[in-house]
């Protein structure tokens, strides 16, 4: 009966530990998705921001900006 308790209770660490690493993984995990989202996000961001800046300033076409930043963006990925 005391060695069937010792055993539940070192399962039970075990469990523990293992729950604690799943969750470790999935914040992980979920911090460089998030991070490599925002990073495509502020890309495109930008991207509008100067390529409204060529159409108003340079007197560039919207097609033009438009193929420039699909361009742009498609190769950095």
């Amino acid at each position: 009966m005391l060695r069937e308790k010792q055993v539940l209770e070192e399962y039970n660490k075990s469990l523990q530990k293992a729950y604690r690493s799943g969750i470790d993984e999935v914040l992980a995990s979920g911090f460089g998705v998030g991070s490599s989202q925002f990073i495509l996000f502020c890309n495109y961001a930008l991207a509008l921001w100067y390529g409204g800046k060529m159409i108003l300033e340079k007197d560039y076409t919207r097609g033009s900006v438009l193929t420039i930043t699909l361009a742009v963006l498609t190769a950095s990925m």
